[in-house]
C-alpha cells in the first residue's frame, strides 16, 4: 500500500520538533549545573565611618562692606584755581605731606595788605592809650581805636587761615585714589579732589536679624570670602555691636577687624558668624549621602551588611552634614562607594581618616566653620 506524501511531511516535521526540544533540555541542564557550581559573591570593599557628634552653634551668612579705619574725601576749602597737584593716583603719602594747592598767591597779598591795616591800628590804639592817660581825649575814642585793632588783627587771622586752607595735606598716611583735578582747573568750596585710604587697619560692617544680637560679643570671630575666590578665607574679629536695632529692616549693625592688606576697601564679602549657642549635632560626611525620590538616606554597617537607612538632614558646613533624625552616635556608615550597594549586601569597610574634632564654638571657633563678626 503507497504512503501520502502530506503524512510523511507531518511525521518528519514532528521528529525536527521532538529533537528541538530535547537539545534545548540538555542545554538548559548544563546551565543550571554550570550555575550551581558557581560559589556565592564574596562581601563589597567600601570605606566607613563613624557617626560623630559635634558641637555646633547657630550661623549666620550675611554680605558685609569693607572698610578702612582711616579713609577720607579730599575737599577743596576754598574756591579758585588749582595751582599745583601733588598727589599721584594710587601712590603712597605720609601725614602732613602737601597734596592740592588752590592759588595762594591772591591770599598771600591780601594777608601782607592786612598786617599793613594792622600796624597802622595797632599804632593809633597804643596812641588813644597814651592821650586818654592824660585827659586829652574821651573814653569813647580809646574804644573806638581799641576795637579797630582787635578787628583788623582778627582779619589777619581769618585769611592766615584761609590761606593755610589753600594747600591741602595728607591727614594720615595711606593711598591716594584717583585725583579729579588737575593744573589749571577752577574748582569751587567743598568740591572732590581725590580720596585717601589707608589698608594698614580695615574693618567689615554687616548686619544680622534682631533676634541674635544679643548673642554677640566681642569674642566671637567671623569667616570672610570674596566672591571671586571663595575658597580663600580669612578670619575677623568682632569689635562693635551696634546698640540700636534700625527699626526699618529690624536688624543689628555688627563690625569687625580685619587683617591689614586683607581686602580693598568699598568691595564686599560673604561673612558667616557662628553664634555662641552650642549645640549637640550629629554629623556624617556628605559622601556618606545617597538622595533619591523616596527621600534621603545611608547605608548603615550592621552585622555586616548594608542596611538601608533613612535620614532627616539638616546644615552643612564643610564636608560635614547634620542628621536632625535617623541615626545616632556611634553608628558605622558607608561613606565611599555606595554606588555598589543595595540594602542588605554583605559589605568588608575600611575606616577613613577621621577628621580633627571640632573645637566648640564657645571657645572661639565654630565646628567645621570659623567663628564670625
Amino acid at each position: 500500500m503507497k504512503k501520502h506524501p502530506r503524512a510523511l511531511l507531518t511525521g518528519v516535521v514532528v521528529l525536527l520538533a521532538v529533537s528541538a526540544v530535547a537539545v534545548y533540555l540538555v542545554k538548559d541542564e548544563a546551565s543550571v549545573r554550570k550555575r550551581t557550581s558557581v560559589p556565592p559573591p564574596g562581601p563589597v570593599h567600601v570605606e566607613t565611618t563613624q557617626v560623630r557628634q559635634q558641637k555646633w552653634g547657630t550661623q549666620l551668612e550675611a554680605v558685609g562692606t569693607v572698610q578702612s579705619f582711616s579713609g577720607v574725601t579730599l575737599r577743596s576749602q576754598i574756591g579758585g584755581r588749582v595751582t599745583a597737584v601733588n598727589a599721584v593716583s594710587g601712590a603712597s603719602v605720609e601725614a602732613g605731606q602737601p597734596l592740592f594747592v588752590i592759588n595762594p598767591e591772591v591770599l598771600k597779598a591780601e594777608l601782607e595788605q592786612r598786617k599793613a591795616q594792622l600796624k597802622i591800628s595797632q599804632f593809633d590804639a597804643e596812641r588813644m592809650k597814651t592821650l586818654y592817660s592824660k585827659r586829652q581825649i574821651s573814653l569813647q575814642q580809646t574804644t573806638a581805636a581799641n576795637s579797630q585793632y582787635e578787628a583788623d588783627l582778627a582779619a589777619v587771622q581769618t585769611t592766615q587761615q584761609k590761606l593755610e586752607l589753600a594747600t591741602t595735606y595728607a591727614p594720615f598716611d595711606g593711598i591716594v585714589g584717583l585725583t579729579r583735578v588737575e593744573v589749571g582747573d577752577e574748582v569751587g568750596i567743598n568740591q572732590e579732589l581725590a580720596t585717601l585710604e589707608s589698608s594698614e587697619r580695615l574693618r567689615v560692617e554687616f548686619s544680622i536679624p534682631q533676634q541674635y544680637a544679643f548673642l554677640v560679643t566681642p569674642r566671637n570671630e567671623v569667616t570672610l570670602s570674596a566672591e571671586q575666590s571663595p575658597a580663600a578665607t580669612v578670619t575677623a574679629k568682632v569689635y562693635a555691636v551696634d546698640p540700636m536695632i534700625n527699626p526699618d529692616t529690624r536688624t543689628a549693625n555688627i563690625r569687625a577687624e580685619l587683617p591689614a592688606h586683607s581686602f580693598f576697601p568699598g568691595s564686599y564679602v560673604n561673612v558667616v558668624l557662628t553664634l555662641d549657642d552650642v549645640a549637640n549635632t550629629i554629623t556624617v560626611p556628605q559622601t556618606a549621602i545617597q538622595r533619591s525620590l523616596y527621600g534621603d538616606s545611608v547605608y548603615q554597617v550592621i552585622d555586616g551588611k548594608a542596611v538601608l537607612t533613612h535620614v532627616t538632614l539638616g546644615e552643612r558646613r564643610g564636608g560635614d552634614i547634620a542628621i536632625l533624625d535617623g541615626l545616632d552616635a556611634g553608628a558605622t556608615v558607608v561613606s565611599a562607594g555606595l554606588r555598589k550597594l543595595s540594602d542588605g549586601v554583605p559589605v568588608k569597610g575600611s575606616p577613613t581618616t577621621a577628621p580633627k574634632t571640632a573645637t566648640p564654638v564657645a571657645a572661639g571657633a565654630a565646628g567645621g566653620a570659623e567663628n564670625a563678626d
